[in-house]
C-alpha cells in the first residue's frame, strides 16, 4: 500500500463529475473544481477542500488535483493514484470508493446555487476516470440530493438512495472520462449534492479484470440543470447503404449518452457485416432513436477449397461445396457453381469476386491405392521375460496399435489383447492377437503336515488354467479328496515350468477320556488317574496338565482333554475309608434266665455280619450260646466272639475273712464275678476296691437272681521290719 493510502487508513472518497448541457444554467458551483483558495499541496483533509464549497460530509477526505499543486501526489496529470488529463480547466477532484481491507468511502458534497423546485424535471451529469493505481472499477456510482447537508464522523458506507446512479455496466475506463447522466423530479427544497458510491461492499461486485481490490475515480465537470423529458432528440443516421468493410457509422453528434444495437456505447459504430442497426442517443432526459441498414460488400472470406493437395482411392470422387450465397465463382474450366466434383487426378482451381474483393485458391489432386493385407499371427502364450515382436514396412500407411502407439515396429512383454490398424485414406486393415501370460506354475495344496478328524474330507482345488495336473494315484482332475491318512501330491506343467507340492495327511480322532467309577481309598492307599488318550492338551481340575494324576485323598477329580477333533471330559469321585476299630465284646457271660444284654458294633461305617447272617450295628442276646461280629469294608475286616451262659443260681461272693495290711501299703479286693452289679460299703459301685486303712469292708452284688454279702476285715500289720547294720566298713588284708 502506497503512503497516500497509509495516510488514509480511516477514510473514503466518492466522486461524481458534472457535466454541462448546452441549455439552462448550471446549478453546480465550481463545477470543474478549477476556482481554488490555494493551490493543492497534500491530499485531502474532512472538511471544506481548496475547491469551495466542495466539501468531505464524512470522515472520508476527497482530493482536490490541479496543475498548480505544490506536491506531486495532487499534481495533473500526474499524481497518487495514477495520470489523467483534466476534461475541462485546470484540475479535478478524486474519492475512494473500495478498499479491500474494510469498508471504505470518500464523498464530495456541495451545496447548489439555489435550492430544487418541487415537481420540476433536472438533468444530472457528471464525468469519471479511474485511478489506474487503485484499478478496481466497480459499476454503481450516483448523486444525491438532499435538503440538508448529510454530515457524518464515520468512513463506511452513507445510508442514502441516490437519485441518479450509473447502470452502464463496470466503469473501468483508465483513459477517457465516462460520462454518468440521468434525470430525475425534485421534491423541492433540495439544496445539497453529494458524489460517490453509496452500496456496501457486499453490494458492490468488482471487475473481474482488476486485481488488489482498490478503487479511486477522478470527478469533472458536474452539472445539474432544469430539463424537460421528451423522445425528440435530433438523430438522423441516413438512408440505407453498401459498401467495403469497414464500414464506419457516424452520427456526429457530441454531448449524448450512445447505446447501440448491441449494448455498447461508443460515439461510432464499426460494421463488417450486412444488417440492421440501431442507435438510442440519451442526454440522462430525454432520447432519439433511428437505425440504418448497412450491406458489406467485399466482406467475403478469401475463397478457400482446402488443403492445398488431396489424395483420392482410385473409384472416388472428390467434392467441393463453397457458400452458395456469395458471388459467382469461376472454375478453371470456365463453370460457375458453388460445387465442384472431381473424378480424375490434376490442377483445379476456383475464383471469388464480389466487387470489393477477388481471391482465387487451388488444389492438386491425387490418387492412391488401398492398403496392403497383413496378420498379427494367432493367439499365442507369453512367459516371464519373453518377447514377442513385430516389424513391419512403414510404407505401408499409418499405423495404429490399441494403445495409440503409432510405430510401425512392436514388442509384446505381458499378456493383454492387442490389435493393430494399419491405414490411410483410401482404407484400413486391422487384425487382433490374444495374447496369455502364462507364469511358471506355482502350486500349494496346504501346509506339509495337515491334521484331519475322523469323518472330515478336505476338498483340493487347482485352477485349470495353471497347466496339466498329475496327482499322486495318476488322477488328472482339478478336484481332489482327501478322507484318508497318507502322502498326497501334485505336480502341474505348463509351457513355463513345473511346480509340485506334498502333504503328509494324518487321520485323528476326537480325545475319549474315562476316568473309572468312583472309588474307595483305604487308608494309605493311592490311585493313579490315567488321560488314556493321546495327542491331545489335558487339564485336570488343579489346572495340571499332566496325563496322568495321583490322588491319595478324597474329592471330586475331573479332566479335560483338548485336540483339533474336539474336547471330552469325565470325573470321578474319590472317597477315603478310616481304619476299622477291632471289636472287642469282653469276657464271656454269664447270664440269668429272663435277663439280656446287647452287643454293639464299634465302627460306624462298616459292613456287619452277625453269626446269624443279620447285618445290624447291635445284637440283642437272650439266650446261651456263641455270638460272632464281623465287621468288614473295602480295606480291612475285624471280628470276636462271645459265649453266653445262661446260670439259674443267684450270684455267690466270697471275699477272704480277713487280711494285715502293713502300715503305707494297699490291697485290692477284686469280686471277680461277671453280669451283676457291685456295691461296696463305702457306696462305690466298681468290680474293685484299693484299700490302705485297716477296717471292716463288704461287699454286697446282685443280678436277676438275687443277691449275695460278705464282709472281711483288714486289721493293722504295723510298720514293716526295719534293718539298719551301720555304715559301710573297709577291711584291710
Amino acid at each position: 500500500m502506497n503512503t497516500i493510502l497509509l495516510k488514509r487508513i480511516f477514510l473514503c472518497i466518492a466522486s461524481i463529475g458534472a457535466g454541462t448541457l448546452l441549455i439552462a444554467q448550471n446549478l453546480v458551483p465550481n463545477y470543474s473544481f478549477d476556482t481554488l483558495t490555494d493551490c493543492p499541496s497534500d491530499v485531502g483533509y474532512q472538511g471544506p477542500l481548496y475547491a469551495p464549497p466542495w466539501d468531505g460530509p464524512t470522515a472520508g477526505t476527497p482530493d482536490i488535483f490541479n496543475v498548480c499543486a505544490t506536491n506531486p501526489i495532487v499534481g495533473v496529470p500526474n499524481n497518487f493514484a495514477g495520470a489523467q488529463e483534466p476534461l475541462t480547466g485546470d484540475g479535478y477532484g478524486g474519492i475512494i470508493c473500495h478498499l479491500p481491507a474494510y469498508e471504505c468511502r470518500e464523498y464530495m458534497m456541495a451545496q447548489l446555487i439555489e435550492p430544487l423546485a418541487g415537481g420540476q424535471w433536472y438533468h444530472v451529469s457528471f464525468y469519471v476516470n479511474l485511478g489506474e493505481n487503485f484499478n478496481c472499477g466497480i459499476e454503481k456510482l450516483g448523486a444525491y440530493f438532499s435538503q440538508s447537508a448529510p454530515y457524518g464522523w464515520y468512513v463506511g458506507v452513507m445510508n442514502v438512495t441516490p437519485q441518479i446512479e450509473s447502470n452502464q455496466g463496470f466503469v473501468s475506463d483508465e483513459i477517457g472520462w465516462t460520462l454518468i447522466s440521468g434525470c430525475f423530479q425534485a421534491q423541492g427544497g433540495e439544496q445539497f449534492i453529494t458524489l460517490g458510491a453509496f452500496h456496501s461492499d457486499a453490494d458492490t461486485p468488482l471487475d473481474p479484470n482488476c486485481s488488489g481490490g482498490k478503487t479511486y475515480y477522478y470527478l469533472e465537470n458536474i452539472s445539474v440543470i432544469t430539463t424537460d423529458i421528451s423522445d425528440n432528440l435530433p438523430l438522423e443516421l441516413g438512408d440505407p447503404v453498401t459498401a467495403c468493410p469497414p464500414y464506419v457509422i457516424d452520427p456526429d453528434l457530441s454531448g449524448y449518452y450512445y447505446t447501440w444495437q448491441d449494448g455498447s456505447h461508443g460515439s461510432t459504430f464499426e460494421v463488417t457485416e450486412s444488417g440492421m442497426y440501431v442507435l438510442t442517443i440519451s442526454d440522462g432526459c430525454n432520447y432519439g432513436v433511428d437505425s440504418i441498414e448497412v450491406t458489406i460488400a467485399g466482406n467475403y472470406p478469401p475463397v478457400d477449397l482446402g488443403p492445398d493437395e488431396a489424395v483420392i482411392c482410385y473409384g472416388d470422387t472428390y467434392f467441393i461445396s463453397l457458400d452458395p450465397t456469395l458471388s459467382t465463382y469461376v472454375w478453371q474450366d470456365g463453370s460457375t457453381g458453388p460445387e465442384f466434383t472431381i473424378t480424375s487426378p490434376g490442377l483445379y482451381s476456383v475464383t471469388l469476386d464480389d466487387g470489393c474483393l477477388s481471391t482465387t485458391d487451388d488444389i492438386m489432386i491425387s490418387f492412391f491405392d488401398p492398403p496392403s493385407s497383413f496378420t498379427l499371427g494367432p493367439d499365442d502364450f507369453i512367459c516371464p521375460g519373453e518377447v514377442i515382436e513385430y516389424f513391419f514396412d512403414p510404407d505401408l500407411g499409418q499405423f495404429l496399435w490399441q494403445d495409440n502407439s503409432t510405430s510401425s515396429d512392436y514388442t509384446i512383454s505381458e499378456g493383454g489383447t492387442y490389435q493393430l490398424v494399419i491405414s490411410h485414406m483410401c482404407g484400413s486393415l486391422s487384425d487382433e492377437i490374444e495374447i496369455t501370460a502364462l507364469e511358471p506354475p506355482v502350486v500349494e495344496i496346504g501346509p506339509d503336515t495337515m491334521t484331519l478328524c475322523n469323518g472330515m474330507v478336505v476338498h483340493l482345488e487347482i485352477d485349470p488354467q495353471s497347466g496339466e495336473i498329475l496327482w499322486q494315484d495318476g488322477t488328472t482332475t482339478t478336484d481332489y479328496q482327501i478322507e484318508e491318512t497318507g502322502l498326497y501330491s501334485v505336480t502341474v506343467s505348463n509351457t513355463c515350468g513345473i511346480a509340485t507340492d506334498t502333504m503328509e495327511v494324518i487321520v485323528d480322532f476326537p480325545p475319549f477320556v474315562s476316568l473309572g467309577p468312583d472309588t474307595i481309598l483305604c487308608p494309605g492307599e493311592s490311585i493313579t488317574l490315567y488321560a488314556e488318550t493321546q495327542n491331545a492338551f489335558y487339564s485336570w481340575q488343579d489346572n495340571s496338565t499332566a496325563d496322568s494324576l495321583v490322588v491319595s485323598s478324597a474329592g471330586t477329580y475331573s479332566i479335560t482333554a483338548t485336540n483339533d477333533c474336539g474336547i471330552a471330559k469325565d470325573t470321578v469321585v474319590i472317597m477315603a475309608t478310616a481304619a476299622l476299630i477291632p471289636v472287642a465284646f469282653g469276657p464271656d457271660v454269664n447270664i440269668c434266665p429272663g435277663e439280656q444284654i446287647i452287643l454293639y458294633a464299634t465302627n460306624p461305617n462298616a459292613n456287619y455280619l452277625w453269626q446269624d447272617a443279620s447285618t445290624l450295628d447291635s445284637f440283642i442276646v437272650t439266650n446261651p450260646g456263641t455270638y460272632t461280629l464281623i465287621e468288614y469294608n473295602i480295606c480291612s475286616m475285624t471280628t470276636d466272639t462271645m459265649i453266653v451262659i445262661i446260670n439259674g443260681d443267684p450270684p455267690q461272693i466270697d471275699l477272704p475273712s480277713a487280711f494285715t495290711l502293713c502300715q503305707g501299703d494297699t490291697i485290692i479286693l477284686d469280686a471277680a464275678i461277671n453280669g451283676v452289679n457291685y456295691l461296696w460299703s463305702d457306696n462305690s459301685q466298681n468290680q474293685q476296691l484299693i484299700i490302705d486303712t485297716p477296717g471292716t469292708y463288704s461287699l454286697t452284688v446282685s443280678n436277676a437272681c438275687g443277691t449275695d454279702t460278705d464282709t472281711t476285715i483288714i486289721t493293722d500289720g504295723g510298720p514293716a521290719p526295719l534293718v539298719d547294720l551301720g555304715s559301710d566298713v573297709q577291711l584291710c588284708r
